[in-house]
């Protein structure tokens, strides 16, 4: 049985008076895929955004409660955030490369948690892009820029740039969203391939991806939890009415 790697406990969250988090409970396991889905404004992205607190970048924000990674809370004030961060990745909505070569925005996060030898530099680059399955459509092109890839192949460096510095944990906010249905097809099966090394949290929009790809649920509505369950009991025999109602679609 998988161990807890991420404890939420009781966490509220408010933009200066604004709450959009209230009182958030659930536990994500050791090597599987959480998913977190709502309608639009219901707080998943701002819980995502916890876990490796890219919320501390907003003015005015407010965080009550814990969330506990391998039992240390992430809000104590001896917690060291670059550190976090690197072992808590993160993936965005939209390809955020930089504009640099393929091979730079690999090497970036590792220069920055000091790696600069460059046969290890080497190294990292051909592991993470053989495991997002683009080394042999980029090991001739290293240094030709990032920029020029496709969409879907932008989002798979994204997710190689992540895998470099060797986390512990991967965020995702809807990778697949800007993406077409070969594209998404390639992530979700990245995804399906990395839940041995790794623990993923992802926000989809997306019923059915969440039903293909995640071992749990975790139902969001009005900046509260309504349901956390395995996934084939969230969409078979969901708990909660209001979980019913958003799997028939009846939620807008």
């Amino acid at each position: 049985m998988n161990s807890e790697k991420v404890i939420i406990k009781d966490l509220s969250f408010f933009y200066d008076t604004h709450q959009v988090l209230d009182n958030v409970n659930f536990s994500v396991c050791s090597n599987t895929v959480t998913a977190l889905i709502g309608s639009s404004g219901c707080g998943k992205t701002t819980c995502l955004k916890c876990i490796n607190r890219m919320n501390d970048l907003i003015p005015g924000h407010r965080v009550t409660g814990e969330i506990l990674i391998n039992e240390e809370n992430i809000y104590d004030s001896s917690v060291n955030i670059s550190e976090l961060r690197r072992r808590v990745g993160m993936v965005f909505q939209k390809p955020n490369l930089f504009p640099m070569s393929i091979y730079d925005n690999i090497a970036y996060g590792l220069r920055v948690h000091g790696v600069k030898d460059k046969e290890t530099l080497e190294e990292v680059i051909v592991r993470v892009l053989e495991d997002v399955g683009m080394w042999e459509a980029c090991k001739d092109r290293l240094k030709s820029k990032a920029l020029d890839l496709s969409g879907g192949q932008q989002q798979r460096l994204c997710l190689a740039r992540a895998l470099a510095v060797s986390p512990e944990i991967l965020l995702m906010d809807e990778p697949t969203s800007a993406l077409d249905p070969i594209s998404t097809s390639k992530i979700e099966d990245l995804i399906f391939r990395l839940r041995d090394e790794y623990t993923m949290v992802i926000v989809t929009h997306n019923m059915q991806q969440a039903s293909r790809i995640s071992d749990m649920v975790v139902f969001f509505d009005s900046g509260s939890v309504v349901e956390c369950s395995k996934t084939y009991d969230f969409f078979n025999s969901p708990k909660d009415e209001r979980s019913s109602r958003y799997v028939m679609g009846r939620i807008i």
